[in-house]
C-alpha cells in the first residue's frame, strides 16, 4: 500500500511488525495495526500473493526521484522495445519457416503428380493412352517419347497430373495392365526419392488422415447424391467436388469426401474403389492435397457451418445474462444458413442429410443415371483423316438423318494420327437408340461401323475423348 512516499511491505511476522511500528512511530507515521484497519475501513487491504507465507524479508523502499526515476523510465522502455523486437523476429522467423514448408509442400506435390510408363506397345498412341489414364483426375500433360528418325514412340511416356493423387490412383491401378497386347509398367520417376514418406508427411500435415480423393464422378451426380452413397461406411462431415471454372454449375469429375472417423474413409477407400456407378468406374484412394486449397468456398463453408448439438440428458438453465439454449440453437441455425447462401457452389455440402442411403441411394442412383443419351459416336467409318473430304461430313449427316433429326455433327481427327471418330447428336433419345441399332455392325466403305452411346454432357463441354 501507499504511504506518502513510501511503499511499505507488511507481513505477519511479529519481530518484524515490532521494528516497522517503531520505525513508523518515528517518523510521525501511524503503526500498523492503525494502517490495517484505516486501509480496511477503505475497502483498500486485500490479500496479496504474498499473504501466509512466512519469514519473508520486509522493508521501506523511498520512490525513485530525479535521475533515478528517469533511467528507470529509460529502462522500461529499453526492455519494452526489446520485447517488441523480439516478437517481430519470432513472427518473422515464423512466417520464413510457413513459407519453406508451403514451397517444400508444393515440390513435393509436383513431384508425387508425374507418372512413368514404360513397356507401350508400337501400336498404341498418345489417343489410346491419354483415355487409359485420364479416369483418375485432370491430366496436365502427356509426353510420349518419340524417336525422329524411326517416326514412332519409343515405348515410354510420362503423364502429369494436376494431383498427386490421380497419379498414385493411376499407378496402383495401371501397373501390370495390357494394353495393345503389352503389359504396361507404370510407376513413379527415378527422381522421386521415398515416395511413400513424402505421402505420408502430406497426409500428416494436411490434417487428411479421415479425407478421401474420389474421382471419375458421373458428371450429373451432385454431392449430396455422392454423400448419400458414401454415408454407408460412416458419419461424413461434408463431400465436395470440384467445381468447373467454366461451367461453375457443373463439376468436373473429381472431389473429396472427409469423414468423421479414420476407419471410415480407410472402409470407404477398400470398398468403393472400381465401383461402378452410373456407368462409371469410380476411383476412390486417400487424399493428399488440402481441398480448400482447390475450393477457396469450402474453408468459408466449413467454418460458417453450425456444429451439432451436444447430446444432454437434463434441460440446461441458461447462464445470466445470456439468451435460452434453445434461443442460441436457432440463432446459430439462421446464421449457417445465411452463410450458406453467401457461398457459392457449396451449398448442397450443407443441405439435409437425404433420406436414402448406402446400398439403397447406389441403386436408385445407378437406375436415373442409366438413361439413354442422344449423342451418338461412330468409329472406322475412315482409315485415317487424310481420308477426309468435304463430302464426307454430308454423306453422314444424310445417312444418319434417315433415323431422326440431327442437330450437330462432329468429325473427331486426333492431331497425332489416331482413329477418326464421328459425334451425332439427335433431337431425341429415341432416335440416337434407332441410329445405333441401325448402324452398329453395318459396312461402310468396305469397313464395319461401330455404333455407341456418348456422354452427352462430355459432348456438349467439347469433350470428344472420354
Amino acid at each position: 500500500q501507499q504511504v506518502d512516499n513510501y511503499r511499505v511491505r507488511v507481513m505477519a511476522d511479529r519481530p518484524a511488525r515490532s521494528a516497522i511500528d517503531s520505525l513508523l512511530t518515528s517518523n510521525g507515521l501511524p503503526a500498523t495495526n492503525a494502517l490495517h484497519n484505516q486501509w480496511e475501513q477503505k475497502t483498500l487491504l486485500g490479500r496479496g500473493s504474498g499473504c501466509g507465507r512466512r519469514h519473508r524479508p520486509c522493508a521501506i523502499v523511498q520512490r525513485p526521484t530525479g535521475d533515478e526515476a528517469v533511467r528507470l523510465e529509460a529502462a522500461k522502455r529499453f526492455a519494452l522495445e526489446l520485447s517488441i523486437q523480439r516478437a517481430l523476429q519470432k513472427q518473422s522467423q515464423h512466417n520464413q519457416d510457413q513459407q519453406m514448408l508451403n514451397m517444400r509442400r508444393a515440390q513435393a506435390q509436383l513431384l508425387l503428380s508425374r507418372v512413368y510408363v514404360g513397356g507401350i506397345g508400337s501400336d498404341a498412341n498418345e489417343e489410346a493412352l491419354r483415355r487409359a489414364f485420364m479416369p483418375f483426375g485432370p491430366m496436365r500433360s502427356l509426353d510420349v517419347g518419340w524417336d525422329p528418325v524411326q517416326q514412332r514412340h519409343k515405348g515410354f511416356a510420362f503423364v502429369e497430373y494436376d494431383l498427386p493423387e490421380a497419379a498414385t490412383l493411376a499407378i496402383d491401378s495401371m501397373n501390370g495392365v495390357v494394353l495393345t497386347g503389352r503389359t504396361l509398367r507404370v510407376s513413379r520417376p527415378s527422381n522421386v526419392p521415398q515416395p511413400a514418406q513424402l505421402v505420408e508427411d502430406l497426409v500428416q500435415q494436411g490434417g487428411l488422415q479421415s479425407t478421401v480423393y474420389v474421382c471419375n464422378v458421373h458428371l450429373d451426380l451432385t454431392e449430396s447424391e455422392l454423400r448419400s452413397v458414401f454415408e454407408a461406411f460412416g458419419p461424413v462431415k461434408y463431400c465436395a467436388l470440384v467445381p468447373d471454372p467454366k461451367r461453375p454449375e457443373r463439376h468436373r469429375g473429381y472431389g473429396y469426401i472427409q469423414y468423421e472417423t479414420n476407419q471410415a474413409a480407410t472402409d470407404a477407400m477398400g470398398s468403393m474403389n472400381n465401383f461402378d456407378l452410373g456407368g462409371q468406374l469410380l476411383r476412390v484412394g486417400r487424399a493428399i492435397t488440402n481441398p480448400t486449397t482447390l475450393m477457396p468456398g469450402l474453408a468459408a463453408a466449413l467454418a460458417n457451418q453450425p456444429a451439432k448439438p451436444a447430446a444432454a440428458t437434463g434441460t440446461q438453465a441458461a447462464e445470466p445474462g445470456q439468451p435460452p439454449p434453445a434461443q442460441e440453437s436457432a440463432a446459430a441455425n439462421q446464421q449457417g444458413a445465411a452463410a450458406d447462401r453467401q457461398t457459392a457452389g457449396t451449398e448442397q455440402m450443407l443441405e439435409a442429410e437425404p433420406t436414402v442411403r448406402g446400398s439403397e441411394a447406389r441403386q436408385v442412383l445407378t437406375q436415373r443415371l442409366q438413361r439413354p443419351s442422344r449423342v451418338v459416336t461412330l468409329r472406322n467409318l475412315v482409315g485415317s483423316a487424310s481420308e477426309l473430304d468435304d463430302q464426307f461430313q454430308e454423306d453422314v449427316t444424310e445417312e444418319c438423318a434417315k433415323f431422326g433429326t440431327v442437330a450437330n455433327l462432329v468429325v473427331f481427327a486426333p492431331e497425332t494420327g489416331g482413329t477418326v471418330v464421328v459425334f451425332v447428336r439427335f433431337a431425341e433419345p429415341a432416335e440416337a437408340a434407332r441410329a445405333i441399332e441401325g448402324l452398329d455392325g453395318r459396312y461402310f466403305g468396305g469397313r464395319r461401323v461401330g455404333a455407341d452411346f456418348y456422354d452427352e454432357q462430355l459432348f456438349e463441354s467439347g469433350n470428344y475423348t472420354g
